[in-house]
């Protein structure tokens, strides 16, 4: 186990103490567990100052029809656990993050960081329109 794995691994237990603490049960806070084949961090710049726009965590999955990569989810960088982590143990990439009323723990088998003038994101949706993705499971 490495440092960042160690920090990560941490941050999920003290996430996981927090709601112990108050006493939440299951069903008020849940650890929501996806996978995907790859999870990118992509900076979004502006081309003509070269400032960055964005941060985004994008996961991707294959799209069954077209056998193409194709975006699941993406959401805002705003917290540090957002940012994947390699696990050598299990040999994937895991964020760990508070997500509203949730903890989410997104693994995938692969990682990149991008750095783009354009949102690969919006890209995507010429394909697969967002009303068609599957999206970050919620807690029912």
């Amino acid at each position: 186990m490495n440092r960042r794995e160690f920090i990560i691994g941490t941050a999920s237990t003290l996430l996981a103490t927090d709601v112990l603490a108050r006493n939440e049960t299951a069903v008020d806070r849940l650890i929501l567990t996806q996978r995907y084949l790859l999870l990118e961090d992509n900076t979004v710049y502006d081309d003509r100052t070269g400032e960055e726009r964005f941060r985004q965590l994008i996961g991707w999955n294959v799209d069954k029809n077209t056998q193409c990569l194709r975006v699941d989810f993406y959401r805002q960088l705003k917290d540090p656990n957002m940012v994947p982590v390699h696990f050598e143990a299990t040999n994937d990439y895991r964020a760990i993050f508070k997500d509203r009323n949730v903890i989410r723990c997104l693994i995938g088998k692969n990682f990149r960081e991008s750095h783009t003038p354009y949102d690969p994101e919006m890209d995507d949706r010429k394909f697969r329109p967002k009303d068609r993705r599957p999206d970050l499971i919620t807690q029912s």
